[in-house]
């Protein structure tokens, strides 16, 4: 499957390329409200450390500058994007402290998620 991406470097800077769809562009889209329709504004904040690097934080959304879901047509509902997000949350359940919660994993050990 195809999927646009803007390239933000080299000598295509600024083009709209059509790509093969991969894990991180999908991840991308499903952790994007924008996708759903939603205007958001403020979503991370850049800082420049003590090393002089800079690093980027992801903010939680009651931080965010601007949230308004419906602002425009999405690929999926607003309704659709919160249960995405819930899902996403209980898959990501699996490397924390909790990962009894975890999906099975392929091949031998299938069971073994469970299991610890």
């Amino acid at each position: 499957m195809k999927f646009p991406r803007r390239m933000r470097s080299g000598p295509r800077k600024g083009e709209v390329v059509w790509e093969e769809m991969s894990l991180s562009r999908v991840l991308y889209v499903l952790y994007s409200p924008r996708y759903a329709g939603a205007f958001c504004l403020g979503r991370s904040r850049t800082r420049i450390w003590p090393d002089g690097r800079p690093r980027t934080q992801a903010l939680l959304r009651g931080a965010w500058l601007v949230l308004i879901p419906n602002a425009h047509a999405g690929y999926v509902g607003w309704d659709e994007y919160e249960e995405n997000q819930r899902r996403l949350r209980a898959g990501a359940q699996a490397h924390g402290a909790e990962r009894r919660k975890s999906p099975p994993r392929e091949g031998p050990a299938l069971l073994q998620g469970l299991l610890v």
